[in-house]
């Protein structure tokens, strides 16, 4: 099920406005922090702990093989979300 705001339309989330989002994931750790820096930056405060451990990551190849690296993209391609999760 969809979340508030969105719409699953044949595979393809959309957003309230219908405008389509893009869910890309990373596999590269140094990628992954190259397209999600600028994003997280424009609100530093709020994602310190995201940058610090996305350039933690890029640093450190073997660790990030095993993390789970995404960002949403919005019809523009430009970014709307960013996830990152680690094992413990």
């Amino acid at each position: 099920m969809a979340g508030k705001g969105t719409a699953k339309l044949g595979g393809i989330r959309r957003h309230a406005n219908n405008q389509p989002m893009l869910l890309r994931r990373y596999t590269s750790a140094v990628r992954f922090r190259d397209a999600t820096t600028e994003f997280l930056a424009r609100n530093e405060a709020h994602n310190n702990l995201l940058l610090g451990i996305a350039a933690a990551l890029a640093d450190q190849p073997v660790r990030a093989a095993a993390a789970y690296m995404a960002m949403v993209e919005d019809a523009d391609g430009g970014s709307a979300s960013v996830a990152l999760m680690t094992p413990p």
